[in-house]
């Protein structure tokens, strides 16, 4: 069959043309060339772009026989040479070079990953085959300072998905692919190489799960799913020749040990699809990135010529020549058809850096003290998943088996900087809290002044101005405890009622003077006894009465025993008066009597 390329600008077929290049390959855009003859589009007389810039962004449709692409003019260059005459230069690339919009931040939270790409995809308004073989919804995904393209090469790259566009629109996922082409060498080939490579594959990487505390590791496995034979020797060959496992962070973030199981199984996969590599040049149109093909060979024999089977490859990478309408070549690239993971793009992953956030609730619903927050790039609905929050000193102990340390959590509304593990951006944590125009007051002069003061309005106050130092604990209400360095006291303040209570025993020291003073009663009640001592007097005064009760009551005087009253009386069921060594004198300003209900004794 005669080879056939036709090419269409915006609609309108182009008949003449010298040569069509189109560079296609897997994880990256498309580019082609054009060259056209000036005087094929510019009228005669023309000395510079004038029909011709009327393309510069226009689609452009190139057919090789079967095989159509759809693509974008981004350049278009006039060549003058000998005088006036020349040729038009045009080229451009896939329609993907829509998803190079400059750099650009964006997140999603608890989504799929069909629904990230297809998110956007969409916003460069192209078309999209989108089935990930992952599954999962994604507990939070961001996209840092990528342009769309880069964002889903490395969404390619972390999931191990295939990616390519298959010259209308782009592939996301492992596709249903189409029968296989056969490509006869000798008849549509005219060159064939057949290699194979020893590849670096083994990996041992780790992942750690902070709401469960669950470090986990895994390691590749010691086969692929896949390869043909010769891709299964040079992998055979790969592990006896690079046997020392790597041991890095899984930057895609895992669930669980199984998912990081699987992806650690698929990166090897990845590695090791290009251990037997086939290429070719051929004449055969129908061919493009994504197309199984089932190479054969006939092999002249003893008799006659016998058909040798390759085996089936599915292209990687093909770029395609024709010059003018009915010349055609190309040359292309192939991996093993069974592979189950092609090559990862080569994409660097982003690394994130410090940034300021808000935070939006502190109501974890674990209870782990987590927070939620909102980048500055964020708007709307947009936010973190749950993240933890840096603090002093975290841990646990043989006493407290939570919250053992500083528990501080940002408020709602505070301002925060954000870190993130390994740089990523998908592992966000709280830094630290900072103060801003609105909210901050400083340390007051000389920086002399410490505080915490909670959102209720609890505080705590160090100051350290020269002679004046002191440490105060304030609550919302004024109740207050105020340590004077300086004067060298200890004040304690409460607006109602101040209560002590010991286990065991409380102990009161003074080195001079205790002063206990009541705006009403004092009252003492004990359990047991009450024992007063003094090293000098005792002096008790009521400007009322002075009532005891006791089962009891002995009176032991070293010395005089004397008692003042205007009125004395003592009553008692006996009265017993002894002098046990000198006289005893009854004395009365008037009379002295004796009064009893039987006989009286004097002697």
């Amino acid at each position: 069959m005669k080879p056939i390329t036709i090419i269409n600008i915006d609609g309108e077929t182009l008949y003449n043309f010298e040569k069509v290049t189109l560079n296609q390959a897997i994880n990256n855009h498309h580019t082609f060339s054009l060259v056209v003859d000036y005087d094929t589009v510019e009228t005669v007389g023309s000395y510079t772009l004038d029909d011709s810039k009327e393309w510069l962004g226009k689609s452009i449709v190139i057919n090789f026989n079967d095989t159509d692409f759809l693509g974008v003019i981004t350049n278009v260059k006039l060549q003058h040479s000998n005088g006036f005459e020349g040729k038009l230069l045009v080229s451009g690339y896939s329609k993907t070079i829509l998803l190079e919009n400059g750099a650009h931040m964006h997140s999603w939270l608890h989504k799929s990953l069909d629904t990230i790409v297809n998110d956007t995809v969409r916003a460069a308004g192209l078309t999209a085959k989108i089935n990930p073989v992952f599954k999962t919804p994604i507990t939070y995904q961001a996209q840092y300072k990528e342009n769309h393209f880069q964002f889903i090469q490395r969404l390619a790259k972390q999931y191990n998905e295939w990616l390519y566009y298959d010259g209308i629109q782009l592939v996301f996922g492992k596709p249903t692919l189409a029968a296989a082409i056969t490509v006869e060498y000798g008849a549509d080939m005219d060159t064939l190489n057949i290699a194979i490579e020893a590849i670096a594959s083994t990996a041992a990487n780790f992942s750690y799960n902070a709401l469960h505390n669950v470090r986990d590791e895994s390691k590749s496995r010691g086969r692929v799913e896949g390869l043909n034979e010769l891709g299964s020797y040079a992998f055979d060959v790969s592990k006896e020749l690079y046997s020392i496992n790597t041991q890095e962070d899984l930057q895609t973030k895992a669930a669980n040990k199984s998912e990081i199981d699987t992806f650690v199984h698929n990166q090897q996969g990845s590695k090791m699809a290009t251990a037997n590599v086939l290429s070719a040049t051929s004449t055969k149109q129908g061919l493009t990135v994504g197309t199984i093909i089932k190479v054969t060979g006939a092999q002249r024999g003893l008799d006659a010529f016998e058909v040798k089977n390759y085996g089936e490859y599915i292209i990687t990478k093909i770029t395609h020549t024709a010059t003018g309408s009915s010349e055609y070549r190309n040359s292309f690239e192939a991996i093993s058809s069974g592979t189950a993971i092609l090559p990862v793009p080569e994409v660097a992953l982003p690394e994130a850096t410090t940034q300021l956030a808000t935070v939006l609730s502190n109501e974890d619903p674990k209870q782990k003290g987590r927070v939620e927050v909102q980048f500055q790039w964020q708007k709307h609905e947009l936010k973190t998943s749950w993240i933890r929050v840096m603090t002093p000193d975290a841990g646990s102990s043989d006493h407290h088996a939570q919250n053992r340390g500083h528990v501080f959590i940002p408020e709602k509304g505070d301002q925060v900087m954000v870190g993130f593990r390994f740089n990523n951006p998908n592992q966000p944590f709280v830094m630290g809290s900072l103060f801003h125009g609105n909210n901050g007051a400083g340390g007051k002069d000389q920086n002399n002044y410490k505080s915490i003061i909670t959102k209720s309005g609890h505080i705590l106050e160090f100051n350290d101005t020269n002679k004046a130092e002191s440490i105060k604990i304030t609550d919302k209400k004024g109740n207050q405890i105020f340590i004077d360095t300086a004067g060298e006291t200890i004040t304690i303040n409460a607006l109602k009622d101040i209560n002590i209570n010991a286990g065991e025993n409380l102990n009161i020291t003074a080195g001079k003077n205790i002063n206990v003073n009541a705006g009403d009663n004092i009252t003492e009640n004990v359990g047991k006894n009450i024992t007063t001592n003094a090293g000098g007097n005792i002096a008790v005064s009521a400007t009322g009465n002075i009532e005891e009760t006791s089962d009891n009551r002995t009176e032991l005087v070293d010395k005089n025993f004397k008692r003042n009253a205007t009125a004395s009386n003592e009553i008692a069921g006996k009265v017993s008066m002894f002098s046990q060594k000198e006289n005893m004198t009854l004395q009365s300003g008037k009379t002295v009597e004796f009064n009893s209900v039987e006989k009286s004794n004097m002697f």
